[in-house]
């Protein structure tokens, strides 16, 4: 990781913090200094030389781990889910909270090379509502900050160009850090379960099933 990705790392990590933080007002201002600070002393911090190796983690399996933790979280509250992609191989898994609907869950990893996080490695979670604008898209479009309030993280959506072509995506972005700890995936599945909990409980009323 450069000094340019570790303030982007820092950016989204202040972002999530201050989103669960009860402190508020006074704990932006120190945050914001901080972030001043470092983008201003990034040579402080060295480039990793190019011969030192990253540890990588079995990404399929990681995914796997974090899909079966949420869905034994999520068949405690009664809901079932299913995934559409099978194998360990895989980098990414969809997900079916819904018997007949085409809307869909997914998993993965992901490197924009656009917008605020590019170049950035990420796990992403989406909400894939591609082709339903209208009935689907736009309802919860609206019902947006409340379910951002619910689960106290922001939610991302694609650019205006690419909802402009019908595909239609809520998501959530954590950095991925190569850890495939228990406490790693437990924390993923903790927050998959709940982004399916919540937003499930709003497709329910807009008479998805």
């Amino acid at each position: 990781m450069n000094s340019g990705d570790f303030v982007s790392v820092f950016e989204l990590y202040k972002e999530r913090y201050l989103q669960q933080d009860q402190q508020g007002h006074e704990t932006k201002k120190a945050l914001d200094r901080f972030q001043s600070w470092l983008k201003n002393n990034t040579k402080l911090f060295p480039a990793r030389a190019k011969s030192e190796k990253q540890q990588k983690i079995d990404l399929g399996r990681f995914i796997s781990a974090i899909v079966q933790e949420a869905r034994s979280i999520l068949a405690e509250k009664g809901v079932q889910i299913f995934c559409i992609s099978l194998g360990l191989k895989e980098s990414s898994k969809c997900i079916r909270a819904f018997s007949e609907s085409t809307i869909y869950y997914r998993l993965g990893k992901t490197c924009p090379r656009k917008g605020n996080y590019r170049g950035m490695e990420l796990l992403v979670m989406e909400l894939v509502m591609d082709g339903n604008k209208n009935n689907i898209f736009i309802p919860l479009v609206e019902r947006q900050q409340a379910i951002e309030e619910q689960m106290g993280t922001r939610i991302e959506r694609e650019s205006h160009r690419i909802e402009s072509t019908g595909k239609y995506r809520f998501k959530l972005y954590f950095p991925f850090e190569n850890d495939d700890s228990a406490e790693a995936i437990g924390r993923m599945s903790v927050m998959l379960a709940n982004f399916i909990y919540i937003t499930r409980k709003e497709l329910i009323n807009l008479n998805i099933i």
